[in-house]
């Protein structure tokens, strides 16, 4: 199913790249859903504000979802390993999770000894207090190519998320430490 498919079924129209159709999510009474096909995937959007999951399920409630695209959670029980990401001082701010199959997630610590799988609102660089005190430090993809070069002696670090995630915003503190 395209982006021109679902908008077809939503009684919607061409609008430059994109398709405008009534969004399924909310009594809409002028077209605010965008739909724009991109690399083999349905993109939307809906203008009004709804978030994104309830219009993506109010579209599969329709049979209106490519079946290819229906969002596959993740097994967190099959963890195949975790990286601590602490504070200056040693505190484990939150940890990124790997999965296998191979995937991850993070999660950080609800102050009784649990976990609450969410980002956490402080990001970290990845063994941040050896970065403060070492002269020179290997910038790397993820946490694993981290760890191969720590344990050949190297200070090694990266951001949560690797190369698929952006980096941290820079502030007057050293190595992008942000409260």
């Amino acid at each position: 199913m395209t982006a021109a498919d679902i908008a077809a079924r939503l009684h919607g129209r061409k609008s430059g790249a994109d398709w405008l159709a009534y969004c399924p999510a909310h009594m809409d009474k002028n077209p605010s859903l965008s739909l724009r096909d991109v690399d083999g995937k349905v993109l939307v959007h809906c203008h009004a504000g709804c978030d994104q999951r309830r219009v993506i399920e109010a579209l599969d409630a329709r049979g209106l979802w490519p079946e290819r695209q229906r969002v596959q959670r993740v097994d967190r029980s099959a963890v195949a390993a975790t990286y601590d990401y602490r504070d200056e001082v040693g505190q484990v701010l939150f940890q990124v999770v790997r999965t296998e199959p191979k995937g991850f997630f993070q999660r950080h610590p609800d102050g009784q000894g649990n976990w609450i799988n969410k980002k956490a609102k402080r990001q970290v660089l990845y063994h941040l207090r050896e970065v403060l005190e070492a002269p020179i430090v290997f910038v790397v993809e993820g946490e694993k190519d981290a760890e191969t070069l720590r344990a050949q002696g190297f200070v090694a670090t990266t951001n949560a998320g690797g190369a698929s995630a952006a980096w941290l915003p820079s502030t007057p503190q050293r190595c992008g430490v942000v409260r």
